[in-house]
């Protein structure tokens, strides 16, 4: 016969003992017995299994983490993803992590395998994957000349709803506008960038390398000589470009002459006045840049007046007479001191031989008057008058 923990038994197999000690005794016909004292059965605990996500909604792109958590049976556990990835877990492991980058609305779950072949199916993951928001645009223009102003045009579909935008230029600057107009003060390749926010918080970004082309702008520059301007009978004046960053340039002298030339050029005047000479210079992109400048042509004098003449009669200096060029409407007055008029003349040939009424003046000091009209110059037809001394000088000194 047979005990175990005391309670006889007929069967020499037993399967369905549950965890604990036990102690077996067996007895022969002559009451001599053999006994195991100790004998422990364990049973493992209940095999556990829970599937976690870190999130439950994402955007399109975003990662998700999911975590495994087990319990019971015996290890070493061999755990299997939906991703198709298999890990072994062993020792003190309770739990294993993966990553997914769902590319739409994803169900995720895990089975876990012990030593002893026991499977348990974890619950599933429902993961929501949101769309991202469909970004595009244009520009207009996309090259010119500095200072350049684009309008750029956004082109973003209209699902998933859009929220917001940030907009960078390539430059220090950003927009927020959803179709903005910015200037491109600066030279250069620029980048554009578009970046979009949707209701659900989902962002997107659309780059256009090198959209945007800004071809730089020359600058005008010139000097002439002389310096200060010149009169007609000196017309000739020498211009100096002195323009950077420019292929080419033309010359405008403010009377109607021009010149496509690059560096210095001369150009003579037939007339007096202030002339704006402007100076346009260009680029290989036709950029262009500009610059004009008075240059003032003056009139010469017309009429010098000597201040002494000597009436000796020895031939030199003997007339006092005014040397004029080109006059008209020509008429001098001498006054004596009292300012009693002593000669007039309406020649610019005549002149005063220091004599009224046939007798030789007094020696001493003369007024003038002397009104004009020059037949050239910025004062043509304008009558002009110069008043003035002229000494009467008996001997020559």
């Amino acid at each position: 016969t047979y005990s175990l923990n005391t309670a006889a038994i007929t069967n020499t197999v037993i399967n369905t003992l549950a965890a604990g000690t036990y102690s077996i005794v067996g007895m022969d016909i002559m009451g001599c017995k053999d006994t195991i004292s100790t004998i422990q059965v364990y049973e493992p605990a209940k095999l556990l299994l829970a599937l976690t996500s870190n999130t439950n909604t994402i955007c399109k792109n975003d990662t998700i983490t999911l975590t495994s958590v087990f319990s019971g049976g015996i290890k070493p556990y061999t755990i299997a993803w939906s991703t198709g990835i298999t890990n072994t877990a062993g020792g003190t492991t309770t739990s294993l992590t993966q990553t997914a980058t769902p590319p739409a609305p994803t169900r995720y779950w895990v089975d876990l395998t012990d030593k002893n072949n026991c499977i348990v199916h974890s619950d599933t993951v429902d993961i929501n994957v949101n769309p991202l928001p469909d970004i595009n645009f244009s520009a207009d223009p996309t090259e010119g000349c500095q200072p350049l102003l684009v309008n750029f045009t956004n082109l973003s579909a209209a699902t998933p709803s859009i929220t917001s935008w940030v907009w960078n230029f390539g430059t220090t600057y950003i927009s927020t506008d959803a179709s903005p107009v910015y200037e491109y003060t600066g030279s250069g390749t620029f980048n554009v960038t578009l970046s979009a926010v949707s209701d659900k918080g989902c962002k997107n970004t659309f780059l256009q390398p090198n959209y945007i082309v800004v071809h730089p702008k020359p600058t005008a520059n010139f000097y002439y000589t002389p310096p200060f301007g010149t009169d007609i009978l000196n017309p000739e004046v020498t211009f100096q470009n002195t323009s950077t960053g420019y292929d080419n340039a033309i010359w405008s002298f403010g009377d109607g002459a021009t010149f496509a030339g690059q560096q210095s050029t001369m150009h003579a005047y037939a007339d007096t006045g202030i002339f704006q000479v402007k100076l346009i210079v260009s680029t290989k992109y036709n950029c262009i840049d500009s610059i004009t400048q008075p240059l003032k042509v003056s009139e010469i004098s017309t009429l010098y007046v000597p201040n002494a003449f000597t009436p000796d009669g020895n031939s030199l200096n003997d007339v006092f007479v005014p040397v004029s060029l080109e006059l008209y409407d020509f008429k001098m007055l001498i006054f004596d001191r009292w300012g009693g008029k002593i000669f007039e003349s309406n020649a610019t040939n005549e002149g005063w031989n220091g004599k009224y009424r046939g007798a030789l003046c007094e020696e001493g000091v003369y007024v003038y008057k002397i009104e004009f009209k020059a037949k050239n110059g910025e004062v043509n037809r304008r009558v002009q008058t110069k008043v003035g001394h002229v000494t009467l000088l008996h001997t020559a000194r």
